[in-house]
């Protein structure tokens, strides 16, 4: 479990995060690492496929939302740490863009968003 809470913070953490609890509209920093995941919904049914996922990590993490149309930018403090993201859906695809966790974080970083972007588009939300 600690392990996963150091994946989705160093995914979700940007280096220029802003202070307070706001979403930014765009993920702050230079550095970005991003993750696309394809999907074969209607926009609507991904909408509400990631809108799942974000619950989770709400309910997990206390990570708190905002839905801009089809972007949702996520944001919240976990262990003193300010994280924010946004992951946008498209036609056939879900995009997430967070400032890049360093090295040693990236590819552990990417995998897990990925993992979870796949789970949460699979017809029956089978782990990939």
């Amino acid at each position: 479990m600690a392990m996963r809470w150091l994946v989705l913070i160093s995914f979700l953490a940007g280096t220029g995060a802003r202070a307070d609890d706001e979403p930014a509209p765009e993920v702050a920093g230079a550095r970005r690492i991003s993750v696309t995941v394809p999907h074969q919904y209607a926009r609507e049914e991904a909408l509400a496929r990631l809108g799942y996922l974000v619950d989770y990590w709400h309910k997990a993490f206390d990570v708190r939302a905002e839905w801009r149309g089809d972007d949702v930018f996520v944001s919240g403090r976990i262990f003193g740490l300010t994280v924010q993201a946004r992951l946008s859906v498209l036609d056939a695809e879900v995009v997430a863009i967070a400032a890049d966790p360093g090295w040693l974080w990236r590819s552990r970083a990417e995998g897990y968003v990925a993992k979870k972007l796949k789970k949460y588009m699979h017809p029956t939300y089978q782990e990939p």
